[in-house]
This record gives structure tokens, C-alpha cells and sequence, in this order.
């Protein structure tokens, strides 16, 4: 601070001037900014608050609509598939071939497997005909000799059974083999068809 220098007349008061700072020009300009800013900054300041509070506002909306458009859209899909299938049940498939009731061994039928598994060819000759032997032939081909038969079970529908078995025997070069075997029997007899 500079104080000013005046020398007074006699008779004279000297008067002192009151101090004034010097400063650079930008200065003042920039106070008088700062202030005004200062001043000014609440309301700029309260409409970024209110600019900010509604973009939340939307932003919120934004999001309470798309949960509920999804929330819409997945019970619409349950609604849907219920209604699917309450209109469309599944279907139960039909047993177009209903399984017929198994049955024990039938006489007939034992004499016979008695009969191969002794490898009698004489006596199966005096119980069956030419043509069911040759079929029980070629059911039994490639095997030659009977080793063991297993009876697997038997049905029936009306006067006709149906019988199986499990052959295992030998074929001609004395190889261990097993083959199927069914006999069909009607009123009690093996026949060929």
C-alpha cells in the first residue's frame, strides 16, 4: 500500500486519501465474474439438481416400463402354453399291439424239446410231420447238435400257441452256437403253420 504524499499549505488540513490498492486489470474483472458467479450459483446449480432429478425421473420411468412390459410378456407366455395345453392334450398313444398273457410250457411243445435236446431224430420223426420238422431244421441251421434248451415262455390267442426257446448246441465244424427256436402249436399239437 502506498500512502499518498501531499504537503499541506500552512493553514491548510491535510487531508489523507483513502488507500487504493493498485492491481493488475484482470483482476478486478475476475472478482467482479467470481462474484456475480458466486451470487448466481445457486440458481444454475438448483436447475442441475432439477435437470438431474428428472432425468432420474425418466430414467426410472424408462426402467418401470420395460419390467413391466417383460413382466406382461413372460405371463403372457405362461398364459399361452397353459391354454396350449388345456386345447391340445397330448395324446396317449394307442398299444395298436396289446401284449397277449404269458402261459407255462405246454406238453406238447416239452416233448418235443425233450426230444431235441436227446438229439432222437427217430422220435421226433414219430411225433411231427415232414414239414414242421424241416422247419424246425432251418430254424435250428447252422447248429447240428443240441446241447441244452431254455424255455423262454409261451402265449396264446385263440385255438394257436406260440412257443420259444433258446438253443445252444454245435455247429458242423464244433463251434458253440445258439439260435431262437418257436414252435406253434394248435389243438395241442406242434404243427408247421
Amino acid at each position: 500500500m502506498s500512502s499518498p504524499q501531499h504537503l499541506a499549505a500552512p493553514g491548510e488540513v491535510a487531508v489523507e486519501a483513502p488507500a487504493v490498492e493498485v492491481a493488475e486489470p484482470g483482476i478486478e474483472a475476475r472478482r467482479e465474474a467470481g462474484a456475480g458467479l458466486v451470487e448466481e450459483s445457486a440458481a444454475p446449480m438448483r436447475r442441475q439438481v432439477a435437470e438431474r432429478s428428472a432425468t432420474r425421473r425418466w430414467r426410472n420411468r424408462v426402467q418401470l416400463r420395460t419390467s413391466v412390459t417383460l413382466g406382461v410378456f413372460a405371463v403372457g407366455m405362461l398364459v399361452g402354453v397353459f391354454g396350449w395345453r388345456q386345447l391340445n392334450p397330448p395324446q396317449v398313444p394307442v398299444n395298436v399291439y396289446p401284449a397277449l398273457a404269458q402261459g407255462g410250457e405246454p406238453a406238447a411243445a416239452a416233448l418235443v424239446a425233450t426230444h431235441l435236446r436227446a438229439n432222437d431224430a427217430v422220435k421226433l420223426g414219430e411225433e411231427l410231420d415232414q414239414e414242421t420238422l424241416t422247419l424246425i431244421r432251418q430254424q435250428l441251421s447252422p447248429l447240428t447238435t443240441v446241447d441244452r434248451m431254455e424255455f423262454t415262455g409261451s402265449t396264446s390267442l385263440g385255438d394257436q400257441t406260440v412257443v420259444a426257446y433258446i438253443v445252444h448246441g454245435r455247429d458242423a465244424q464244433g463251434d458253440r452256437g445258439l439260435v431262437g427256436l418257436i414252435l406253434i402249436l394248435r389243438d395241442g399239437t406242434v404243427v408247421a403253420k
